[in-house]
Parts: C-alpha cells; structure tokens; sequence
C-alpha cells in the first residue's frame, strides 16, 4: 500500500492497482478499488471489444482521468503488453484516488499527479520481473511501499519557476523549429478560435477536446500545464481539472498530448496508441489549411508585440487580457 500525506497532514493510503496482461500468465491481472477504478477498466477494454482494432500500442502513456459521475480519479501509466500466448493487450499500474486528492494541486493537475505516475513507472520492472501470477500479487501488495507527498508546496513553487524561465519562443522553437513565428501565431489563432465566445461556455460545460503539440527539450508536464493556465485565462479563471493523456516523459523528442474538458468516451481510447480513431477533438497538430483572415492580422500583431517582450514566459502565453481583439471575441 503507498501512504499518501494531504495538505492537511492527515495520513491517506491509496492501494497500488493494476489491470492488463504481462508474459508471465495467459490471464488478465486486475485489482480493483472503487467506481472509478471500474470506469478506467471498462475503458481500457474498449481497445479490444467486438473485434476491433489492434489494441497495440506505440509507446508508454500518462493518463490522468476525471471519470465522469465517478467520486474518484484515477492517475495511470499504460504500456503496451502481451499475455504468455503473445496475445496484444495493455498493461496499466494505476491509483484510484478520492477527487479531493487534488484539491492541493488544481492549479497544477498535471504536476499533482506527477509523482504518482513517477512511482507507478519505477515499480513495473519490479512487478513484471515475476515469475507467476501469485508472485505478481505478492509484489504488487507490499505493505512497505510508500511515496510521500509532503514536498508537495516546494514543488509547485519550484514548476512556478520552470513556468516563468521557459520563453515563449524557446518552446515554439521546440515545437517547430527553425524560426517558428508563423506557425505559432496559427497554433495560438486556432486555439482562440476553438475558445470563442460561444465555445468557452461549452469548456465550463465540459465538452471540449483538445490535441496539442509537444516540443523536445521541455518537460512534457512544464509544457501542459503552461497550456492548461492560457485555456483557464480563457474561461474565466476557473479551476477546470480535465482529464489529459500524454506520453512519458517524452522531453527528447516532439510529440502531442490531449487535453479534454468533457467525460472521456470510448472512442477516446484510441488516443493511447496516438492517433485518433473515432474519437471527436480538435487537432490543432495538423497544419490548417483554411486560415480564416477575419481578424488574423490584428490578432497576428498582437502575438508579435508578446513575442518581443522579454518577459514573455510560459507563466502566461499571452498578456491577459488580450484575447478581447475587434471582430474576434467581446
């Protein structure tokens, strides 16, 4: 069990849970824990129902889900697997833990779960080193297993800081390149664009879905939640906690990670293996083509005045109170 310390100081165990398939049995490993822990594993096996498509997947991924009418989240790291018949299906380490495990954190959600998914990683070579399925569950139920949280303040104050060093144009140079003005400029209009005035009303609502660009070299967790603060501004400053799927540490190399403001579908499960499938979000890693000009010089003018200025950190993307542009929002 791992011993979880609140705020509070008030002690919480959250028990270490695991569902999938490893080489070590031709059978599903699986605990179990509250509803939420249901809706995770119903979703999971979404990958594989009725004969659908391989549930292989490319690389290891982060999943920080908000079950929808479930009293607790869940914070997972899934990695692609077999059973001993070489039979594709995912492993996942996982915790189930109440909603209010997050309460510290709402600001930082991401960074919140960060530890967690950092003790899930590091005891999977431990769990899968085993030679039988009651040897898994031996190791998977250690009693002296525990990861403390009580630097918990020290590390936000320390991610505040990784927010305001990181320019703005050092992760638009991670994210594309060579000079990579123009192409920002469009990642931030279409992003303004996907949070208007009528949609923000639906990101309070929760029905919003995102894919957005990760560049090397930052931190994956730096990256989401500077991303994460700019879509809050947006809708008021409010405490959205959303569920997020993204890859592990994936600092050397680009990539993406999705952000959604709405109940993860099933169809949403096929963001584990990096595409798409069915699942509805909007894209905003994939060039758009059909630029809409209304208001894009303005708003392109705006973004080159941020960009100048030399404390343009990802503590904020954009100046507050600059998405109000003539034409574009009210």
């Amino acid at each position: 069990m791992l011993k979880m310390f609140s705020r509070s100081g008030k002690n919480e165990t959250l028990q270490l849970l695991c569902y999938g398939k490893l080489p070590l049995s031709g059978e599903y490993l699986k605990s179990w824990a509250g509803e939420g822990s249901g809706k995770f594993q119903g979703w999971i096996n979404a990958l594989d129902q009725n004969g659908g498509p391989n549930p292989r997947l490319p690389r290891p991924v982060r999943v920080l889900m908000i079950p929808d009418g479930a009293e607790g989240i869940v914070v997972a790291t899934v990695w692609d697997s077999c059973d001993n018949r070489g039979r594709s299906f995912p492993f996942a380490l996982y915790f189930e833990a109440p909603r209010q495990f997050l309460k510290a954190a709402l600001s930082h959600p991401v960074l919140g779960s960060l530890k967690l998914w950092r003790f899930l990683e590091s005891e999977k070579p431990t769990l899968e080193a085993s030679q039988s399925s009651e040897e898994f569950y031996r190791e998977l139920r250690r009693p002296e297993l525990s990861v403390p949280l009580t630097g918990e303040m020290e590390e936000a104050a320390g991610f505040e800081r990784d927010l305001a060093s990181v320019s703005v144009k050092a992760l638009a140079s991670a994210v594309f390149g060579g000079e990579p003005f123009e192409d920002w400029v469009r990642l931030l209009w279409r992003l303004s664009k996907a949070l208007g005035p009528g949609e923000r009303a639906a990101l309070t609502a929760r029905t919003i879905a995102l894919r957005i660009p990760l560049g090397k070299g930052i931190s994956a967790a730096v990256q989401v939640e500077a991303w994460l603060k700019l879509i809050r501004q947006r809708a008021g400053n409010s405490a959205l906690v959303p569920s997020a799927i993204l890859p592990l540490e994936a600092e050397d190399r680009a990539g993406s990670f999705d952000i959604l403001f709405r109940p993860l579908r099933e169809s949403d499960v096929h963001l584990l293996q990096g595409g798409k499938g069915t699942a509805e979000l909007l894209d905003l890693v994939v060039a758009d083509k059909d630029l809409d000009v209304s208001g894009f010089l303005e708003f392109r003018e705006m973004v080159l005045d941020w960009w100048e200025r030399p404390e343009a950190g990802l503590k904020s993307l954009l100046p507050q109170g600059q998405w109000a542009l003539k034409g574009h929002d009210s």
